[in-house]
C-alpha cells in the first residue's frame, strides 16, 4: 500500500471560549495551518490558517441544540484583488470543503462546499444552499497584505442538506472530519492560481478522498501527530512436522546400466 501523497493531517483543539466572528482576535491556542499546495502550474495566494472548534448551542445559528462548530480564520496572502468575473468561483475567494461521513468520491450527502468573496459575499457549492447557508457565518477583513476571513461552520447536517431535519451528533470530542482549504487568485477576471491545504488537484468540488483529515480535540498534544495507521499484521508461517520416512533394510539396490 502506498499513498498518493502525505495525509494532510490535524488536530485542532477545544476553544476555552467561543470566538466572535468579526472580532478578528481570541485565537490564542489554536492549530495553525499553511495552505500552500498550488495545484495550477502558476503561484499565486497562499494563506495562514487559525483552527478551533467550540461545543454548544449557537444562537448565531438559530439553534439552540448542543452541537460542535469549527471556527477558521484565514489570513490571505495576496497583493492584487480581483473581483472582475461573473463567475464566482474565477473570484478571488476562499473555498471551505467540510465533510461529516468519511472521505470517499463523490461528495456524499454530509459533504458541503462554501465559498467566501474577498468583499464579504458567500456563495455556496453543491447540495441545499438553504440549509448550507444556514450552517455559516463569516466576515471578512482588508489587511496590508490582502484580506482575512473568519468563519464559524457548524458541524452538523440537515438530513445531508436533502430534507429539514437536522443531525447533530456528527462531530464531537475525538471525532475525525474531513476539510480541506482552497484559495482562488485572479487576474484580470481569470483564475491563474489555486492554492489548497491539502489536494493538489484542486478537485474538492467533485470529490473528497484527497481533501485532509482534522480531528477535535481538548488540547495541542506537544509536537507533531499524526494519525495512527495500524500496521500490517506479520505473516507467520508456521513449521511443518513431516515425519522422516525411513526405508525397509530389504529393498534391493537399484542396478544402474551403463549406456554402452
Amino acid at each position: 500500500l502506498s499513498l498518493v501523497e502525505d495525509l494532510s493531517f490535524a488536530q485542532i483543539p477545544l476553544a476555552a471560549n467561543r470566538p466572535v466572528i468579526g472580532d478578528f482576535a481570541n485565537w490564542a491556542g489554536a492549530q495553525q495551518l499553511v495552505v500552500d499546495t498550488h495545484a495550477l502550474s502558476t503561484p499565486g495566494a497562499t494563506a495562514l490558517v487559525n483552527a478551533l472548534w467550540y461545543y454548544g448551542p449557537t444562537a448565531a445559528h438559530h439553534t439552540n441544540e448542543t452541537h460542535a462548530t469549527l471556527y477558521l480564520q484565514i489570513d490571505v496572502a495576496d497583493a492584487n484583488i480581483d473581483l472582475s468575473s461573473d463567475q464566482n468561483h474565477l473570484q478571488d475567494s476562499v473555498e471551505i470543503f467540510v465533510g461529516l461521513h468519511g472521505r470517499g468520491a463523490p461528495h456524499n450527502t454530509y459533504d458541503a462546499q462554501f465559498r467566501i468573496h474577498s468583499d464579504g459575499r458567500v456563495s455556496l457549492g453543491r447540495g441545499n444552499a438553504n440549509l448550507m447557508g444556514a450552517r455559516i457565518r463569516s466576515a471578512v477583513e482588508e489587511t496590508a497584505t490582502g484580506y482575512r476571513v473568519e468563519v464559524a461552520i457548524m458541524m452538523a447536517s440537515g438530513g445531508g442538506h436533502q430534507v429539514d431535519q437536522w443531525n447533530y451528533n456528527l462531530a464531537g470530542l475525538g471525532t475525525f472530519e474531513t476539510l480541506d482549504i482552497q484559495i482562488n487568485d485572479a487576474t484580470n477576471g481569470a483564475r491563474n492560481s489555486i492554492t489548497t491545504w491539502a489536494d493538489p488537484t484542486a478537485n474538492g468540488f467533485t470529490r473528497t478522498d484527497r481533501q485532509g483529515v482534522i480531528q477535535f480535540v481538548e488540547t495541542l498534544a506537544a509536537g507533531p501527530v499524526a494519525p495512527v495507521v495500524p500496521e500490517e499484521p506479520e505473516v507467520v508461517v508456521p513449521e511443518l512436522n513431516v515425519p522422516e520416512i525411513v526405508l525397509p533394510e530389504n529393498i534391493e539396490e537399484i542396478p544402474v546400466w551403463d549406456e554402452d
